[in-house]
């Protein structure tokens, strides 16, 4: 991270915006999602928070109610360029100002494919796209575990194929470990559609530990509570000896540090931050400015700096003073 943009960027007034949530459901996704609406109502403008409840049957839809209610800007939050192609290609087509949280453009996923996200998140010279962004947090992961291990990490890796976001991120991991000499990682196929379930979870685990008694570490791309870290304590008096990085900084894993739950670090991304900074995407783009890199990125937080961790249940938030910067920038303060 940098910090966010302290520049005049002043609101433009008047503007409707739709935010376009994958699922209400998970926190990584409500979380920014409630705060791109807040930055919505700090820049006046007309917000819709519209949630897909995870049926991509309602991304569409979603999206197609946005333009058709007269949308100036969309925010997808955890729902991939992929999925409403169509659908923004229209929004394209009439102006509308794109933005994503945790969401890769189709030129990112489909190499070729015209970029969609015409408001699309700015990391400015530190990366040309969330998909770097994503490889970097991969690698990123990767040398926490190599340190984690003392160079002799034989990390456990739930290899996925299907969701974009994993794939980046395992990929940004398997670069940076190929350069460990003294390291090899356990790669055991992860299919997220027959084995997604806490128990599948849980099972995949369990026999991968069995059979790679070598195991001293792990990995995990997304929100632990998903089933991931019942799976690693399952484990026994085996998970206290795994060197676990995971999570995106949420509450509930800060929480597993500090207890030593079966997770020793996580990569906190600034999940109200990113909402505001894709709503000033959109009110740079709608203004007719260039995006400006918008300080958005991560830090592993661990036992090593627990001064970084939130107090009980509240957000981190990676920069504590980022909504007055925010609403200066604007004008609007």
């Amino acid at each position: 991270m940098t910090q966010p943009p302290s520049e005049p960027n002043p609101a433009v007034k008047g503007k409707n915006v739709w935010i376009i949530q994958s699922t209400a459901a998970a926190p990584s996704v409500s979380i920014p999602a409630l705060a791109a609406q807040e930055a919505g109502k700090a820049l006046g403008w007309k917000t819709t928070l519209y949630d897909a409840k995870g049926d991509p049957g309602n991304y569409t839809k979603g999206v197609s109610d946005a333009i058709a209610n007269g949308a100036n800007g969309i925010v997808l939050v955890a729902i991939d360029c992929t999925y409403v192609k169509n659908q923004l290609q229209q929004a394209k087509s009439r102006g509308i100002a794109v933005s994503e949280v945790y969401a890769f453009d189709c030129a990112d996923t489909n190499p070729g494919s015209p970029r969609l996200f015409s408001a699309d998140l700015s990391f400015g010279k530190r990366w040309k796209s969330l998909l770097d962004a994503w490889q970097q947090w991969g690698s990123d992961t990767a040398a926490w575990i190599i340190s984690a291990t003392k160079g002799r990490a034989r990390p456990l890796v739930l290899h996925n194929e299907q969701i974009a976001v994993l794939i980046s991120y395992q990929k940004g991991f398997e670069e940076r470990m190929s350069q460990c000499k003294t390291c090899k990682t356990v790669n055991i196929p992860w299919d997220a559609t027959t084995s997604g379930t806490p128990a599948a979870l849980a099972a995949l685990i369990k026999n991968a530990s069995l059979q790679h008694p070598e195991i001293n570490s792990s990995m995990f791309g997304s929100t632990v509570t998903s089933g991931y870290n019942q799976a690693i304590l399952s484990l026994g008096a085996k998970a206290k000896q795994i060197k676990v990085i995971a999570g995106l900084g949420l509450p509930d894993e800060f929480n597993l540090i500090k207890a030593e739950r079966g997770l020793n670090a996580t990569t906190a991304w600034p999940q109200q931050w990113i909402g505001y900074a894709a709503m000033d995407s959109i009110n740079s783009v709608l203004a007719g400015r260039p995006r400006r890199d918008e300080g958005i990125g991560w830090q592993i937080i661990d036992s090593t700096n627990p001064d970084q961790m939130p107090k009980g249940d509240t957000i981190w938030q990676g920069n504590g003073d980022f909504r007055s910067v925010y609403r200066t920038s604007w004008g609007v303060s």
